[in-house]
């Protein structure tokens, strides 16, 4: 059987190749996210997302996770918006959750270094949203005026 993941992009397979994917089968040097729907941490972002394939995706399925690995950007929020940037991680998504309540996402995350692009750019779309929040208040405001 064949265990390898298909990688094609050069820069994807240095973030997630396939000995840190098998490691986050395995669990081996791993972490454990829980992200619940209210919280003050967020996962946000899904770069270099690559679906498993073979017998690559046939264990992390049998271990109890998505045939899909991804870099994301744990977060400190506050109200959905970044304020603080916890890590960087390469995350496998859990295909069902363990929470009684059944309000959480849970991942198995290999901590990688900081991706300052990525974190730029969740800044940028924050900084977006709030803007753009701000001006359709105002414009709403103007015209009740």
């Amino acid at each position: 059987m064949d265990e390898r993941a298909v990688i094609t992009d050069s820069h994807r397979s240095e973030v997630a190749d396939e000995e840190k994917i098998l490691r986050l089968i395995a669990g081996v040097g791993t972490e454990e996210i829980v992200v619940y729907d209210v919280s003050d941490c967020q996962l946000y972002g899904r770069k270099w997302r690559c679906r498993l394939s073979g017998a690559v995706a046939r264990r992390a399925e049998t271990a109890g996770y998505r045939p899909e690995v991804y870099q994301s950007v744990y977060w400190l929020t506050l109200v959905y918006l970044p304020v603080k940037p916890l890590g960087t991680f390469l995350v496998l998504p859990r295909q069902s959750c363990d929470d009684p309540d059944g309000d959480a996402e849970q991942y198995r995350a290999l901590r990688l270094s900081m991706d300052w692009r990525q974190v730029v750019c969740h800044y940028v779309v924050a900084v977006l949203l709030v803007l753009g929040t701000i001006g359709v208040l105002l414009a709403w405001r103007s015209l009740r005026a």
